[in-house]
């Protein structure tokens, strides 16, 4: 079982609140739907606010989206980071995994100084991140379509 490498103290919390205005139809899905009459095989994602179901933007997204740009704009500039933690979580998790199994907290420390830039900020396996994203929900009403017709043609691909 993989146990959560956490950060002893913090030094400094700063909150940032973003909104932001889509120019274009966004969407992002929960999975197949559950019943069979649904129009659409991929339902918008929705939370219940207030008896209201809206569609939102799950923190982990916004983490996923901040985490690729961060990763372009360190590799633009010459710093040494893997790509989606693959580099990291391949090297230095089972170790770490090891380290933090048996309490040597000194050889886990030793092993995350190893890490790239961006797996220390955001995580990877068993390290916790640093930074914290949370959910984003629309103000006011939100226009929800149904696109229709889209299909793969069976012969073209």
């Amino acid at each position: 079982m993989t146990q959560w490498f956490v950060h002893d103290y913090l030094y400094r919390s700063i909150t940032v609140k973003l909104s932001f205005i889509t120019q274009s139809p966004f969407r992002i899905g929960a999975g197949k739907a559950i019943s069979i009459t649904s129009p659409v095989d991929l339902q918008v994602l929705r939370i219940s606010i207030n008896g209201r179901e809206v569609p939102y933007i799950p923190g982990s997204s916004l983490k996923g989206c901040f985490r690729s740009v961060s990763e372009f704009i360190a590799k633009s500039s010459g710093i040494n980071v893997c790509m989606a933690g693959d580099e990291c979580r391949n090297k230095y998790n089972r170790g770490l995994d090891n380290a933090l199994r048996e309490g040597d907290l000194a050889t886990a420390r030793k092993i995350l100084a190893n890490y790239c830039l961006i797996c220390r900020l955001y995580g990877s396996g068993s390290y916790a991140s640093h930074i914290l994203f949370g959910d984003m929900y629309p103000n006011g009403d939100v226009p929800l379509g149904v696109k229709t017709g889209i299909a793969i043609d069976r012969r073209s691909g």
